[in-house]
């Protein structure tokens, strides 16, 4: 249809102009042109019949110039109001597309910046919640210490009572109780082992020293014998020479009245009682 061929032909010359925009010099073969993939494609959708491409920019010279003829190669270039137009076709369209693409970078940027937020305050909320957590944790815990400590105290005034009534001091008692835990029964057992070495510390010296007195005595007493025995002994000895030199002097009636006299005088030292030991 002749409306549809016009539109073809539209868009390849409008396809023709942006490559003429790009090319360098703003010049380029006709067959280059040509076979560029979307103006073939454009030329292949006119059918059979469609003109060639340079009748096309032929057919148009207020946009387009063709350089050259049969034995050269066919250049096309555009206009100098075609070049305008397209120039300032292209700045539009470059501000158009760098206006979108800031466009879209502004609402990537701004999806970002809304995530970040979304972030942050998912993490603002979980530290806070985090914190209640924690304030709850201590509050809890601080709870069950003064519970613990308020039962600890307890058993520990009811232990201590028990143990003073059991006739331990208040102050041992104490200080047995935190050193087994408030545990009655081991404290219990820690003041009577203390007990029982305070009594036995008590108890030994006391006997110690009655054990040396009494052996100091006895070994006194031994002394004061043995004196008394070798006392005697020289008694008796001096009593029997005091005799046998006097019957070395005197008649025989004599010396037998007087050894009898000693031996008498003798018998009656070893009949004295000696000193009680006891």
């Amino acid at each position: 249809q002749p409306a549809q061929l016009q539109r073809l032909e539209e868009r390849i010359c409008r396809l023709v102009v942006d490559a003429l925009i790009n090319a360098p010099k703003c010049l380029s073969p006709v067959g280059l042109l040509g076979n560029r993939p979307e103006v073939l494609h454009m030329l292949q959708q006119m059918g059979p019949k469609r003109p060639k491409l340079s009748k096309l920019l032929r057919d148009r010279p207020e946009t387009f110039i063709l350089v050259g003829g049969e034995k050269t190669e066919l250049v096309a270039t555009l206009t100098r109001t075609a070049m305008t137009r397209a120039r300032e076709y292209q700045q539009s369209r470059l501000k158009s597309v760098t206006d979108a693409s800031a466009a879209e970078a502004a609402q990537r940027a701004s999806f970002q910046k809304e995530k970040l937020d979304q972030e942050d305050s998912l993490r603002s909320e979980l530290a806070k919640l985090e914190g209640q957590q924690e304030i709850s944790r201590r509050s809890a815990w601080r709870e069950a210490v003064g519970l613990r400590t308020q039962e600890n105290l307890r058993l520990r005034d009811e232990n201590l009572l028990l143990l003073v009534e059991m006739g331990f001091g208040r102050g041992a008692a104490l200080r047995a109780l935190r050193a087994n835990n408030h545990d009655l029964y081991e404290a219990m057992d820690q003041l009577s082992m203390s007990a029982v070495r305070e009594e036995s510390a008590g108890q030994e010296p006391a006997h110690d020293v009655d054990e040396e007195t009494h052996m100091h005595k006895v070994l006194q007493l031994s002394k004061r014998e043995e004196e008394e025995r070798r006392k005697k002994a020289r008694m008796e000895d001096e009593a029997l020479q005091a005799a046998i030199a006097a019957s070395q002097n005197q008649p025989g009636d004599v010396v037998d009245a007087d050894l009898e006299a000693a031996i008498a005088a003798s018998e009656a030292l070893g009949k004295k009682e000696l000193p009680s030991t006891e």
